[in-house]
C-alpha cells in the first residue's frame, strides 16, 4: 500500500547545515570570481595601491583583493600565483610582483634603478644547459668593484664542471681590473627601466693580472628577468645579476 504521507518530509538538521555550508562556499567562490573580474578591469588601481609598500604589505593587498593564492612554487623561497583572466599574477618576495599574459611580463612596482648602481656588484655564473630543458648549474661568482677591480670565485663543489670551463677567461684569470664603457646615450644615471629590452648598457674590458690578457663582454638590459646579462660571441656559461631596487 502506498505511503499516504507527503513526500516533502522534514530533512535532518545536518542535511540543512550541509546545504547552507555548500551555499556559503558557492557564494565565496562567486565573490572571488567577481572580485577577480573587477580587478582585471582596474589593473591600475592595484598598481597605485601597492606603490611605496614593502613585500609583506604588498602581499596583504593582493590577498585582500584576490583571496588566497591558486598555487605556490619555489625551493626555499615561497612564490605565490593567482590566475587572472587568462594570465598569472606572481608574487615573488624578493624581486616583487608581476603579471604575465601572452608571453609578456609586466612588473607592478614602479622602481628606479640607475645603470651605474646596478652595473657593479655580484654576478652569478651558471653552466649553459645542454638542451632547452636542461639544468643550469651554479658555477661561481664574479665581483665587480667600484675601484675598477674584479674577482672571480669558482664554486669548489663544481669540480667536474670546472673541466667544461677550462678555457673560460674567468677560470684562467680570476682577478684583475675592468674598464667600463657605457653605450651611446647611456650614463651611470640612466634608469634601467628606460632602456629598451635587449639593449646594450655597457661594454666591460677585463684585464687579467699579472698576465695582462684581455677579454671584452657586452652587458645587456633584460627587463623580463630584471637582470643585467653578459653577452659575447661564444660563452660556455651564462652570467647575470639582478637590478638593485625591487620595491621602490
Amino acid at each position: 500500500m502506498a505511503d499516504p504521507r507527503p513526500k516533502n518530509r522534514c530533512r535532518p538538521a545536518h542535511w540543512i547545515f550541509r546545504e547552507l555550508e555548500d551555499a556559503r562556499s558557492l557564494l565565496l567562490v562567486a565573490v572571488l570570481v567577481a572580485g577577480r573580474l573587477a580587478w582585471g578591469q582596474s589593473f591600475g588601481a592595484l598598481e597605485a595601491e601597492i606603490q611605496g609598500k614593502q613585500a609583506d604589505d604588498v602581499r596583504e593587498v593582493i590577498i585582500r583583493r584576490l583571496g588566497p593564492p591558486d598555487g605556490t612554487f619555489g625551493s626555499g623561497l615561497r612564490i605565490e600565483t593567482w590566475n587572472i583572466e587568462g594570465g598569472v599574477l606572481t608574487f615573488n618576495p624578493v624581486s616583487g610582483p608581476f603579471f604575465e599574459k601572452g608571453g609578456k611580463r609586466v612588473w607592478l612596482m614602479h622602481t628606479a634603478n640607475p645603470a651605474g648602481l646596478c652595473l657593479y656588484g655580484h654576478y652569478e655564473m651558471r653552466a649553459k644547459p645542454e638542451a632547452s630543458y636542461g639544468m643550469k648549474y651554479y658555477l661561481g661568482d664574479l665581483y665587480l668593484a667600484r675601484d675598477s677591480s674584479y674577482l672571480f670565485a669558482f664554486d669548489p663543489a663544481r669540480t667536474e664542471d670546472k673541466k667544461s670551463q677550462a678555457g673560460s677567461f674567468f677560470v684562467l684569470y680570476p682577478r684583475g681590473s675592468v674598464e667600463v664603457k657605457y653605450a651611446s646615450g647611456v650614463s651611470a644615471e640612466t634608469r634601467m627601466e628606460d632602456l629598451p629590452d635587449g639593449s646594450l648598457v655597457a661594454t666591460l674590458t677585463f684585464v687579467a693580472r699579472p698576465s695582462q690578457r684581455m677579454k671584452l663582454y657586452r652587458v645587456i638590459a633584460d627587463h623580463t628577468g630584471r637582470v643585467l646579462r653578459f653577452e659575447s660571441g661564444a660563452m660556455p656559461f651564462e652570467m647575470d645579476k639582478g637590478w638593485v631596487n625591487y620595491w621602490r
